[in-house]
């Protein structure tokens, strides 16, 4: 990935390589749930901590993203992590919204929703960006991007409810309330803030720097708010207790969910502005879908089939409106 700083760029509206990438981290998101059902699974059946499981993904990705990010941009770590005090609230606010804000309030409210709820809620996350984008002037959107979200939203409610439907979702969900919805569009605002906020620190810094500099951040948010909860939790459950595959979804969502996918999104945020990189969520529950249509046996119903051409169609109108 290029880790040349991007200086005001082009919102560009035709399609490029950059959309390729973005594709790539639909597919690494999708995936990623399944990932985080098993991420910290014990013999016993239990898992860790969700508190704990935040903490352990960005102290398993700093370590790794800080020396790469210092070796693409050829100076030492110290260089790198020498901030002005703007750029030190910035990457404080930003790590503050994306990491702790957004993954302890979807959790939590996935607890007190349903799965419906709380997908439909999520996907207002690139409406969210995008009225933040152009009320802040950061990145004005054309009337034609926001008929591609509404498209997309209504393919997107088509799909997740087709999937509730067919897992029988009413009788194993939580029974959707006030407290978890309002919980998810928590979740769902900070990382818009963060798509938004991430322009204002793309101006002297390359995608990579951005991303291992909010996670660093990020880590040192999640070490005050949940350190002493992981400490207690891996004390109780030391990591070698775990299970391969909660190992193995521990590693999934640290190096791919998280390395992978943020420093190719916060790229296509450089190139293409927060507004058309966030179209590229709403394709995330249908390849999910399609997922779980390839590998595990699933029906594809003509509800899912009639969202998913609404939610090509929604992103085609978006990204070059």
């Amino acid at each position: 990935m290029d880790s040349t700083p991007a200086t005001q760029p082009p919102r560009a509206r035709s399609f490029g390589w950059i959309d390729f990438w973005l594709l790539t981290v639909v597919v690494t998101w999708a995936v990623n749930f399944k990932a985080a059902q098993l991420a910290g699974r014990l013999p016993d059946g239990a898992r860790l901590d969700p508190r704990t499981l935040i903490w352990l993904r960005m102290a398993l990705v700093v370590p790794v993203l800080l020396p790469l990010a210092a070796r693409l941009g050829r100076r030492p770590i110290g260089e790198l992590l020498r901030l002005t005090r703007r750029e030190a609230w910035i990457f404080a606010g930003l790590s503050f919204a994306a990491i702790p804000l957004n993954q302890f309030f979807f959790i939590w409210g996935m607890q007190h929703t349903s799965t419906v709820h709380g997908a439909l809620l999520f996907a207002t996350s690139p409406a969210l960006a995008s009225g933040l984008s152009h009320l802040t002037g950061i990145d004005r959107s054309r009337k034609r991007v926001w008929w591609g979200m509404v498209i997309a939203f209504v393919g997107v409610a088509l799909v997740v409810s087709r999937s509730a439907l067919s897992h029988g979702a009413a009788r194993t969900d939580a029974e959707p309330g006030l407290f978890g919805d309002l919980l998810i569009l928590g979740s769902a605002s900070a990382w818009g803030i963060y798509a938004t906020g991430t322009s204002t620190a793309l101006g002297k810094r390359s995608a990579m720097d951005v991303t291992a500099l909010t996670m660093t951040f990020g880590l040192a948010w999640c070490t005050v708010l949940f350190g002493s909860v992981a400490v207690r939790d891996l004390a109780a459950h030391p990591l070698q207790s775990l299970t391969p595959s909660g190992w193995g979804g521990l590693l999934y969502i640290a190096y791919m969910g998280a390395l992978y996918g943020w420093v190719v999104w916060t790229r296509g945020i450089a190139m293409i502005g927060p507004t058309r990189t966030m179209l590229y969520q709403y394709f995330v529950p249908l390849v999910s879908m399609l997922l779980g249509v390839a590998f595990f046996g699933e029906a594809l119903e003509a509800r899912a089939v009639a969202g998913a051409a609404l939610i090509l169609t929604g992103v085609a109108i978006g990204r070059r409106g």
